[in-house]
């Protein structure tokens, strides 16, 4: 009688489990570029690289302001990033039904040394190149040729350099 008790018991819970308990899943949102913090020098622009759950829209804002939608497939999403000199803010939000099930803010600090605008630099901020050693997530080598190639220096056409697809 105990057994048959304690395995209606088990049954019970499962029953009531289902569906609410799940196996560790990725999460609907992660940030694969940039890092928090950092500074962005040149021309003013950022890449803004994505991994989002299937089941989630994103929505990007840039100072306030939305971002224009970009997607490289279904899984990784790409944004372009035209910052203005000083901090940023880029917030991120992971959307599925009508809530928000994530969300990530990265600050990003401008400057241009050929610029007329003089710029300091806020503790905390630093450099982070996508193309050092390190400074790429490993998940981007899949799609990304991040070392320079031989002919990079001097191809015969834009197309035959690797850094064409991106730059």
């Amino acid at each position: 009688m105990t057994k048959s008790i304690n395995f209606f018991f088990a049954l019970l819970c499962c029953a009531f489990l289902r569906g609410h308990v799940t196996a560790a899943s990725a999460p609907a949102l992660t940030v694969l570029y940039p890092p928090d913090r950092s500074v962005v020098v040149g021309a003013g622009f950022s890449h803004l690289v994505l991994e989002i759950a299937p089941s989630v829209r994103v929505s990007v804002n840039l100072n306030r302001r939305p971002v224009a939608p970009s997607k490289l497939t279904d899984k990784v999403h790409h944004y372009l990033l035209r910052l203005e000199f000083g901090t940023n803010s880029v917030e991120v939000e992971a959307l599925e039904g009508d809530g928000v099930v994530a969300r990530e803010k990265r600050e990003l600090f401008f400057f241009s040394p050929i610029s007329g605008e003089q710029q300091i630099m806020p503790e905390g901020f630093a450099a982070n190149p996508f193309h050092r050693p390190g400074g790429a997530p490993e998940r981007c080598a899949a799609c990304h040729v991040l070392d320079s190639q031989k002919g990079d220096l001097s191809p015969a056409s834009p197309a035959a350099s690797s850094c064409y697809s991106c730059h």
